[in-house]
């Protein structure tokens, strides 16, 4: 069964336990998603390849990068620099770090 679901080998400690422990219950509702308030780009987020991460500053976007292919965040090359297999877009509330001026300036 351990094989299965993709364990390798046997292994090498195991407890048995009386009951199963409870996974612990949060009341906090849940953290909405990460947008940019662009459509372009959010629309781009849609896309597996496609990471967001708050910064102090913004949003940074991600996605790998191949000169030789396409890439996800093509529809904002002119934002986006590379970080050597990396294509990166750092958005800042209301501006790209470019200086480009977003359509709407409010993060949700």
């Amino acid at each position: 069964m351990l094989h299965e679901t993709g364990c390798e080998g046997e292994p090498e400690q195991f407890y048995l336990a009386s009951a199963p422990e409870p996974l612990p219950q949060s009341n906090a509702p849940p953290e909405p998603p990460l947008v940019t308030g662009d459509t372009v780009l959010d629309a781009l987020l849609s896309n597996e390849n496609v990471q967001i991460q708050p910064t102090e500053t913004g949003l940074r976007l991600q996605c790998p990068f191949d000169p030789k292919k396409p890439f996800a965040l093509a529809p904002a090359f002119v934002l986006c620099r590379t970080e050597g297999n990396t294509a990166v877009l750092e958005w800042e509330k209301g501006r790209s770090r470019c200086g480009c001026v977003s359509e709407k300036r409010n993060f949700r």
